[in-house]
């Protein structure tokens, strides 16, 4: 009977292991003087000319710094941790700039997930070291060292009804993240 308790770890280890994970994050606009000088550098290696809006963004994995930018007609949001390292790139896109073959890829997991679903949102995502993202920003043509994912906001239904999803796949289009995106519910009315 001492064997009980671990098997019961171990069945809901993976029973929750196969449900979605729910998105909370709250974003708010920061001012330039509240981010950190290595996010400023970074920037100006690859939007110098460009207005900027910075976000502090708070979700229970932490704290980050996001920089939204347009870039050659492009909206870019770069992502930094509270230091001023960049985490990530990511590009909104068009599905038509997703590779046809990884579109289907994306489309044949997507039915194998919900009952009807449709895209909200598609970003490129490149992460990589900063000499590698700032070079896949200016060239539009990122080397072999980046990782590109897909990170897309679904609007999906299945047996729990319609709900939001942010979803990532890879670069060959298979799932690599989901999570339920959760709204703030507030008890008061907000300006």
């Amino acid at each position: 009977m001492k064997w009980l308790p671990l098997v019961f770890i171990f069945i809901c280890g993976f029973t929750l292991n196969g449900l979605t994970q729910q998105k909370f994050e709250r974003e708010y606009r920061i001012k330039e003087q509240q981010v950190p000088k290595e996010a400023l550098s970074f920037l100006s290696k690859v939007a110098s000319e460009q207005k900027v809006k910075w976000f502090r963004e708070e979700s229970p994995q932490g704290t980050s710094i996001e920089a939204k930018v347009v870039i050659e007609e492009r909206l870019h949001s770069i992502e930094f941790d509270t230091l001023g390292k960049v985490q990530d790139v990511e590009i909104l896109i068009k599905s038509k700039s997703i590779p046809k073959a990884t579109f289907d890829q994306m489309n044949k997991q997507l039915n194998n997930v919900f009952q009807k679903y449709q895209y909200s949102k598609i970003q490129l995502q490149y992460i990589g070291n900063v000499y590698s993202l700032t070079q896949a920003i200016n060239s539009n043509s990122p080397d072999q060292t980046i990782v590109k994912n897909y990170e897309t906001v679904i609007k999906g239904k299945n047996e729990d009804g319609m709900k939001l999803y942010e979803i990532t796949f890879d670069e060959s289009g298979q799932i690599i993240g989901k999570e339920e995106i959760v709204f703030k519910n507030a008890d008061h009315l907000e300006y």
